[in-house]
């Protein structure tokens, strides 16, 4: 409002009416750089969303990755008796790899499964976006795994179930 009582006062006082068309241009230049900011902050907030976006599936790739990476050492540390039975063939010399000063001596592999993952990330972020928080809680159980059981501290298992399936478990126990 200033601009334009400045503008009507100096219109009356000299009398010329460019003075009025430079009072109505500040109010004009005002509106403007108003829709011109809003504009700009629109545009990044829409890039910004497109590259959170690209982010978040860039994570979720690597995340899956890091299972997949996962998945395979556990394959390493607990063979299928498949491939038990191959190195006792081949007389490979990871026939005999677990002793009992290692710490897989007596955990023996019972078939697959889901398995608890804690994923590889900073849990202490209390800002983590909840995107992350939920790509990493959508990755929290590995699909596929081996599943063990642990004999060294019990050394009993009890199997149950299908006679057939039962008995192929019991070999396959007795073979690792």
């Amino acid at each position: 409002a200033g601009p334009i009582l400045v503008g009507a006062v100096m219109v009356l006082v000299l009398g010329s009416l460019r003075y009025a068309a430079f009072a109505l241009m500040g109010p004009l230049l005002l509106i403007v750089s108003q829709v011109s900011q809003r504009r700009r902050a629109a545009q990044e907030s829409r890039s910004s969303a497109r590259r959170f976006r690209s982010d978040l599936a860039s994570f979720a790739a690597r995340l899956a990755r890091a299972g997949d990476a996962e998945r395979a050492r556990l394959e390493h540390v607990a063979p299928d008796p498949a491939e038990i039975v191959r190195r006792a063939h081949v007389a490979s010399t990871r026939l005999w790899e677990r002793r009992p000063g290692h710490a897989d001596h007596l955990v023996l592999r019972l078939g697959r499964g889901g398995r608890p993952w804690e994923v590889p990330v900073d849990r202490a972020r209390r800002d983590a976006h909840p995107a992350l928080v939920e790509a990493a809680a959508a990755v929290g159980v590995l699909p596929g795994c081996p599943v063990e059981v642990d004999l060294r501290d019990r050394p009993v298992v009890g199997i149950v179930g299908d006679r057939s399936a039962a008995l192929a478990l019991a070999r396959s126990l007795l073979l690792q």
